[in-house]
């Protein structure tokens, strides 16, 4: 599968899920809640990727990611991890961030899929 992209989602021991609200002035899912993740570069590996732009986005250190599922329409690989280390500070990328179970999740503007890749990871993760 040819993929351009790399997302991850971190969950902690309350099963609440890190996401990151968007800013206004971005192409894709303005204003809205997302992932940690991004483009691959050139001689990245997906989970390369999905370490670095973790890295860079919140500051966390995460390890032990391990594939899941998205149905979306982008080419984007989709990690889970239960393991991280760090306090979450954001980089230019994102307004704000919140650790949020099923209940909150509902509640918010989320990115396509978002709510979905959360629920896959619950029940096969």
């Amino acid at each position: 599968m040819d993929t351009s992209g790399a997302i991850v989602v971190i969950l902690n021991e309350k099963d609440e899920m890190l996401v990151l609200k968007r800013p206004h002035f971005v192409k894709w899912a303005p204003n809205q809640w997302g992932l940690p993740g991004g483009k691959i570069e050139p001689g990245e590996s997906p989970l390369e990727a999905a370490i670095r732009e973790v890295k860079e986005e919140t500051t966390l250190d995460v390890e032990d990611l391990r594939l899941g599922e998205a149905a979306l329409k982008e080419p984007v690989t989709v990690y889970y991890t239960r393991k991280y280390a760090g306090t979450v500070e954001l980089d230019f990328e994102h307004t704000d961030f919140k650790w949020a179970g099923p209940s909150e999740l509902s509640d918010l503007d989320l990115a396509p899929g978002i709510f979905n890749m959360y629920n896959w990871v619950i029940k096969n993760g």
